[in-house]
């Protein structure tokens, strides 16, 4: 069993359409398992494949139940510049104001993210790896092995192309050849990014919210270029 987890934005979607090219996995026909975590007891073939938000995973308590009740699951976890992430939230969060699309919200989503990371870790060495969403741009060769390497599974050319199985039809339409660079270090000039968005439109300084994350820049092992 194999899950794609962490905070949204992180690069959940692209580590699971690189993995959705592999023959080895079966995709859960609603990737998005939002259950994953909350229905107690059942049990996954090896080969699952599905992806979930820890947004959707209520307690620490819940995650150690299903990993120990599937004790072959592994977890891609995925991460990104803490800065770019919460940008992303709280550019997506507009218009339709979805929690971490806020400043208490995003925090919020991100120390709980980063709490289950880091017990988890603790307690289930060995079944978590971590994946930058920057390494999977930059590096999607080297990082798809490395993630075929730690799931035992074999390396497959059409993992390379993840952006050809994008379930998202506007996002297909916008990167019909690639995965897009300009989501690296945008937090450098966030003035900037998204036509200026962060400026005009949201309540609260974004510099606020940066001073609030970067605790996890450092340990997720990233810097603050400010």
């Amino acid at each position: 069993m194999v899950i794609v987890f962490s905070t949204g934005r992180s690069g959940t979607n692209i580590a699971l359409e690189i993995l959705t090219g592999s023959q080895e996995l079966l995709p859960a026909l609603e990737p998005e398992h939002k259950g994953l975590f909350t229905i107690e007891g059942v049990e996954y073939p090896t080969f699952f494949l599905a992806k979930s938000d820890s947004a959707y995973c209520p307690t620490y308590e819940s995650f150690g139940l299903m990993m120990k009740t599937n004790p072959n699951a592994k977890i891609i976890w995925t991460i990104r510049h803490p800065f770019d992430l919460v940008m992303s939230k709280i550019r997506r969060g507009f218009p339709v104001k979805s929690d971490d699309g806020t400043l208490k919200g995003c925090c919020k989503d991100m120390f709980w993210m980063t709490y289950l990371y880091s017990a988890a870790t603790k307690e289930f060495p060995g079944r978590i790896l971590l994946i930058k969403m920057e390494d999977m741009i930059l590096e999607i060769e080297r990082e798809t092995k490395r993630m075929c390497s730690f799931l035992n599974i074999s390396f497959d050319r059409r993992m390379l192309v993840p952006w050809e199985r994008y379930r998202q039809p506007g996002k297909k339409e916008r990167y019909p050849s690639g995965l897009d660079k300009r989501q690296l270090d945008m937090y450098k000039t966030w003035k900037e990014q998204y036509n200026g968005f962060l400026i005009k439109v949201i309540d609260f300084n974004m510099e606020d919210l940066f001073n609030k994350v970067q605790p996890l820049v450092e340990y997720f092992g990233y810097r603050d270029e400010r």
